[in-house]
């Protein structure tokens, strides 16, 4: 790692969506750089979570369910928003196309609201992922496009009081992972 060893030594972390795949990986590196980190996600995860990332369980599409998992953590430091789906080929079907833009726009939205007054203390910043499918037209992901886009767009125009110290819009695929 070429980053300094402690560089997130005393910060708390929250990464949504991180019990697999990109969020997991996230997780890992801020608790190898010294964070104290908190995964959310659907499950306890697929295994690849560090011992020191603590894990709980909550669905970003429920208020209720993202408050009980937020109980407790009195302040962050950082917010990175990973939870997404895409559904490839049903995403024509209004019910799909409606679950996909809960998770991957609407949770956006739910988390960073969650958590703002948790960030506010420190300072801290959100970070929002976006699947390079935000920046590309394609026909059988009809709702990745607008919802990641949306969130692509967005943080610099939210009204004052709502933005965050900082945040950061990132498209991702992880290396070696073929475009679909």
């Amino acid at each position: 790692m070429t980053y300094q060893a402690a560089l997130f030594k005393g910060k708390r972390a929250l990464v949504a969506g991180a019990t697999q795949g990109i969020g997991a990986v996230i997780a890992n590196h801020l608790a190898a750089l010294g964070a104290e980190v908190t995964a959310l996600g659907l499950g306890p995860g697929d295994g690849t979570l560090d011992a020191a990332v603590n894990v709980r369980q909550a669905n970003v599409t429920s208020a209720q369910s993202l408050d009980a998992a937020l109980a407790g953590l009195d302040r962050l430091d950082i917010v990175f928003n990973c939870a997404g789906i895409i559904k490839r080929g049903a995403e024509h079907e209004l019910e799909v196309f409606e679950q996909v833009l809960a998770v991957n726009l609407t949770g956006t939205m739910r988390v960073c609201s969650a958590t703002r007054e948790r960030l506010k203390a420190s300072r801290g910043c959100i970070v929002n992922t976006a699947s390079m499918l935000s920046f590309l037209a394609a026909g059988w992901c009809r709702a990745m496009r607008p919802a990641r886009a949306g969130w692509r767009n967005s943080p610099s125009r939210w009204p004052l009081p709502m933005r965050p110290t900082a945040s950061v819009s990132t498209p991702s695929r992880p290396a070696g992972l073929p475009h679909r």
